[in-house]
């Protein structure tokens, strides 16, 4: 089931939604205004973040200012965790993390902007640790759940990690750090200031560089994402262009996948999303049209997905997200406006890629049985250990 916010034409609010990818499945989960104008569910704190069973997001009633929610799905299962800044005033929880079970975010209260973590009740909601007492703010950002803990940069700015507990919230490096991401239990982050990809496994000696894309404009790594236990990220090393990179974690696995616009033409690589172990993202072709594209790492397996240019006037496909088996997206039509598009994925072992998994897949995996594949994953690398065997 997927949760999103849209305009409700009934109320003229903001509201939460649910959608199972039919239009007879997609509804308003609840009411959070209950008939006051001044509510709403917020747009401006981030996406809404599962958890277990239960969907937290940010929401606004007239009693309350922005201040954390959960819901079941129901309207009687809708309703606010906690009031962190009592009365009218914001807390404004931006950032929501689900590290394992646990709930992290950066709120404010009249100790400043902190992190913070729920359990889904009020006395579980807590701040985890005052970095900057007296009533400054830290404002802890880029939160990214690794195993347990969370990373997340200070000001935007130096790295630090987090288990949950006062003790364990400490600093790892002391420059610029973002676009973190957790791929398998290691963390991926860029230094934007030089232009290089990072990792680190939450200690100063495990916390080491990748690649260096410094010394041509607009270098930095960006749209980091885990697909299958390998990052995936677009970069532009100055002979290329910006164009899909991938990474297994060491300085020689991190390459160029394919080179989609030759002679260094290439335009940004942009939506990466994770589909089921394969890599779905949005790029420009020759002429300035984007169009759907998906990767197992290799170059042969780079290819086009879908070609929007049977939809009258420019199409923009964005808001990329995998749901049960389907693709989600958004796409602008001429007369259609901005609307929510979905693609039934390709099912696991269709290594033909041809919609069905049947006995041409098994040649497929027969013909390459006992075959090393780079990266882990590809062809009919089924269960992602780098050889074709039993075990696919």
């Amino acid at each position: 089931m997927l949760y999103f916010r849209a305009m409700d034409q009934t109320t003229s609010r903001f509201e939460a939604f649910k959608t199972d990818g039919t239009a007879a499945g997609t509804v308003r989960v609840s009411d959070l205004s209950l008939g006051l104008a001044a509510s709403k569910i917020s747009s401006g704190h981030g996406r809404l973040v599962n958890v277990g069973a239960t969907v937290y997001f940010v929401g606004q009633q007239e009693s309350n200012g922005y201040e954390l929610w959960k819901t079941d799905g129901t309207p009687a299962g809708t309703m606010i965790v906690k009031d962190i800044h009592s009365g009218a005033g914001s807390s404004s929880p931006l950032g929501l993390t689900n590290a394992n079970g646990t709930l992290f975010f950066q709120a404010s209260d009249i100790e400043g902007a902190e992190l913070w973590k729920s359990d889904g009740t009020a006395a579980g909601t807590v701040r985890v640790k005052d970095i900057r007492v007296g009533g400054l703010s830290s404002n802890p950002a880029n939160i990214t759940a690794v195993n347990d803990g969370v990373f997340f940069t200070l000001d935007g700015n130096t790295l630090w990690t987090s288990d949950g507990t006062a003790d364990g919230t400490v600093q790892i490096h002391s420059f610029r750090a973002s676009s973190l991401t957790n791929v398998d239990g290691t963390l991926y982050f860029t230094n934007p200031s030089a232009d290089q990809l990072w990792k680190s496994d939450g200690s100063v000696a495990g916390t080491v560089m990748l690649a260096d894309f410094d010394g041509w404009a607009s270098t930095t790594p960006i749209s980091l994402v885990n697909v299958g236990g390998r990052l995936f990220f677009a970069a532009n090393d100055s002979v290329h262009g910006f164009e899909l990179w991938t990474s297994d974690g060491t300085i020689s696995g991190t390459m160029l996948v394919k080179d989609i616009h030759a002679n260094n033409s290439g335009f940004p690589v942009k939506h990466l999303v994770n589909g089921d172990g394969t890599l779905y993202f949005v790029a420009e072709d020759s002429f300035g049209v984007e169009q759907l594209w998906s990767s197992d790492g290799t170059e042969a397996g780079t290819q086009i997905a879908w070609d929007p240019a049977a939809i009258p006037g420019r199409v923009f496909p964005e808001n990329l997200a995998v749901v049960d088996g389907k693709l989600f997206l958004t796409a602008t039509g001429e007369f259609s406006g901005r609307e929510l598009w979905v693609a039934e994925l390709p099912p696991r072992g269709d290594y033909d890629r041809d919609g069905q998994v049947d006995g041409r897949d098994f040649l497929a995996w027969q013909r390459a049985h006992g075959a090393v594949v780079s990266p882990s994953g590809s062809g009919a690398d089924g269960d992602r250990n780098g050889v074709v065997d039993a075990g696919d």
